[in-house]
């Protein structure tokens, strides 16, 4: 697949493992699993093309403990690492070329080279709009419309964990207060963000046993784990199980749990060919001003996410993007069912924040268990090594949460 572009126009480039900036001479690149790249993008600020390449088995990163899973390589572009793509000068153009590599292919297999084309800007620009927008961002509390009028703000990220929007990814316990509350912001020209995406689900969900009936289509499986409230009910040793994510603590003390999602399934229509709860204008997208988007992960191990915004009628709309990670350090328990030193499961990678986790092994019985360490840095931010590790049984009360 050869894609040419005026070499006048080609002045950037971005993606196949490079941050951004102007557009090599040259440039190679091969696919790897753990490093979710799959697209570029060439151009300049009126005119551009980004192209990304998968198959069939293509799926979105599924992220566990602040990690994205491994990539599912596509079978055709990637051949067994074969597969690749160059950029190259050649007179007054560009050309992008992405290559399988040589392959025999029998009269009964089925190739699919499938690639997306985006050409930008999908916008005019408006710099002076853009910068006039004025977030407020809180997660305990919320302002209210006269304390934005004075602030001069005219967009609240609303993130969970108040008493407007609880529950993680979930903000349908209150509906009736968010409908007023966002109109209020509306009579003053001002936007509502709520946190609402799909990388995690509160247990709070009142459609928990109809989506845990669908197997695998929305939960990630895995080994279970996390608060008590999850084990007693959520059952891993039954069918899949589940992956554990995060957990936020409510104004009123009480906790909210969350298991990992699969991102894109039938949950991602909710609230529209699902026809489930609707909220302020109507379904959740668009009519709640927000969105949440994508998440890329760079060569030295930081993450760039992208969120969407608009409101209604589209007359507000705006893109933020912010990076995250970098040092990192992540442990694995493996499991020992039999005693022969070779593990029979595993866990998911756990995040250690600040040093020290917990970790909930009522789930995952063994005979021996092993720990297994995954170290990662910034390049600028030095090397990562291990002290110590110190293990402290402790005894964790019952929570309805």
């Amino acid at each position: 697949m050869v894609l040419p572009m005026n070499r006048d126009v080609a002045v950037y480039m971005m993606g196949l493992g490079r941050q951004g900036g102007f557009r090599p001479l040259t440039h190679r690149w091969k696919w790897n699993k753990m490093l979710h790249q799959d697209s570029v993008w060439l151009g300049d600020v009126n005119a551009g093309l980004r192209c990304q390449w998968f198959d069939r088995n293509y799926q979105r990163p599924i992220i566990i403990e602040g990690q994205p899973t491994e990539m599912n390589l596509p079978p055709s572009w990637h051949n067994r690492g074969r597969g690749g793509v160059s950029v190259d000068e050649a007179d007054d153009r560009v050309l992008l070329r992405a290559f399988s590599g040589s392959r025999t292919i029998t009269t009964d297999q089925t190739l699919s080279f499938n690639f997306n084309l985006l050409i930008t800007s999908f916008k005019t620009i408006d710099p002076d709009k853009h910068w006039k927008n004025r977030y407020y961002h809180e997660s305990a509390h919320y302002p209210t419309p006269d304390f934005v009028t004075q602030a001069g703000v005219n967009v609240v990220n609303l993130h969970q964990g108040n008493d407007l929007n609880p529950y993680i990814n979930y903000p349908f316990h209150t509906t009736n207060e968010l409908t007023k509350y966002v109109k209020s912001m509306h009579n003053r020209n001002v936007g509502v963000k709520l946190y609402y995406t799909v990388r995690e689900l509160s247990t709070r969900v009142y459609e928990m046993w109809a989506l845990r009936s669908l197997d695998d289509e929305v939960f990630v499986p895995g080994l279970g784990g996390g608060h008590p409230w999850m084990l007693d009910h959520l059952g891993a040793g039954e069918g899949s199980g589940y992956v554990a994510a995060w957990t936020a603590v409510l104004p009123d003390g009480t906790l909210d749990t969350s298991i990992t999602t699969t991102m894109l399934s039938r949950w991602h229509n909710y609230g529209k060919s699902w026809h489930g709860p609707k909220l302020l204008h109507g379904p959740m997208h668009p009519g709640t001003d927000t969105g949440y988007g994508d998440l890329k992960r760079r060569n030295d191990n930081t993450f760039v996410a992208a969120t969407y915004y608009a409101n209604q009628d589209s007359t507000m709309a705006d893109v933020e993007q912010y990076t995250f990670g970098g040092e990192r350090a992540r442990m694995m328990i493996e499991v020992d069912h039999d005693g022969d030193g070779v593990p029979n499961a595993s866990s998911a990678w756990y995040e250690v924040y600040n040093g020290r986790n917990v970790f909930c092994l009522s789930s995952l019985p063994a005979i021996r268990w092993r720990l297994k360490w995954h170290l990662s840095s910034t390049n600028t931010a030095g090397l990562l090594k291990i002290d110590r590790v110190k293990i402290t049984p402790l005894n964790i009360g019952s929570n309805s949460g």
